[in-house]
């Protein structure tokens, strides 16, 4: 259990090169203070390659529920490629803006095979997706190869079982959302 005390807040603070072969499972992110913090996660911020990564049990809880952005397993990523990714029992509750089960916010391209099952996130704010609340990506970039199931996906506005604001490009799956 990880009690949140300031933005850029997680089990790891920052990835600068990169996570391959890693699972992280039964983790507890908390915050009950009242000012507003942005980039919270299991990993606050990626600017490396992640591949063959499982978050398994992951439940991130704010009692300030305006005041926390850039929410997810992986607050927020500008690292490349992000492939082979496992969610499974994650749960985000009482945030704002820019949540998502693995990205609260991402220029990442290059998201392939990703999936997801029993993500439940319940949002009072904008961009908020089971997979990526906001994704800020250029035409070649790729998402493919996502599925999501047994998922529920609250927000206020741009709200997406994968990707809240954003696009994917090929073989997506979302079933029983």
């Amino acid at each position: 259990n990880i009690a949140v005390e300031d933005s850029y807040y997680g089990l790891i603070k920052e990835c600068k090169n990169g996570l391959e072969n890693i699972i992280f499972e039964n983790i507890g992110i908390n915050y009950d203070q009242s000012k507003s913090i942005t980039y919270v996660g299991v990993i606050a911020q990626n600017n490396g390659y992640i591949k063959n990564v499982d978050f398994k049990n992951i439940n991130i809880e704010t009692k300030a529920t305006n005041k926390v952005s850039y929410v997810g397993c992986i607050g927020g990523s500008t690292g490349y490629p992000i492939e082979n990714i496992n969610l499974q029992s994650i749960k985000i509750d009482g945030v704002y803006t820019d949540v998502g089960g693995l990205f609260g916010n991402t220029t990442s391209g290059n998201l392939n095979n990703i999936i997801a099952d029993d993500v439940n996130i319940n949002a009072i704010g904008n961009r908020i997706g089971g997979i990526v609340g906001s994704a800020n990506v250029s035409d070649e970039d790729n998402f493919e190869n996502i599925k999501l199931t047994n998922s529920n996906i609250c927000g206020n506005n741009t709200v997406g079982g994968v990707i809240g604001n954003g696009y994917v490009t090929k073989n997506v799956s979302v079933e029983n959302c």
